[in-house]
């Protein structure tokens, strides 16, 4: 997630490293993460479609790199679905939680106030 965050941000916010006025500091971390189950999903396609989904969970917090404020916290949680990750993310095992850890990071890199982004 961080990896994506920083390429996420990239479009929008100048990545630096020393505090200063109008810096921000991102923490994030994975709480969870699940496996689709590869070999149940091949066998019951056949009879009712795949039966189980990854997902992932995480959390981030924004904060003020020189008052230490809080400026944005986040705690997302998804789980595959047919349109998150499409179909193929049932039959690899990472594939929906990646694509939600994606979709994690774009939230996060959204929510991030305007008057902060600059």
């Amino acid at each position: 997630m961080p990896m994506r965050c920083a390429r996420r941000f990239g479009t929008r916010l100048k990545q630096v490293q020393q505090p200063g006025p109008g810096v921000l500091r991102v923490k994030a971390a994975i709480t969870g993460f699940e496996r689709a189950n590869v070999a149940l999903n091949v066998v019951t396609s056949a009879l009712v479609g795949p039966v189980t989904a990854g997902g992932a969970a995480s959390e981030a917090i924004v904060i003020d790199s020189q008052t230490q404020a809080p400026v944005l916290a986040l705690a997302t949680h998804s789980n595959g679905t047919p349109l998150m990750g499409g179909p193929v993310g049932y039959f690899t095992q990472h594939g929906h939680a990646r694509r939600a850890l994606a979709r994690h990071a774009e939230a996060l890199a959204e929510f991030i106030p305007p008057v902060a982004a600059r």
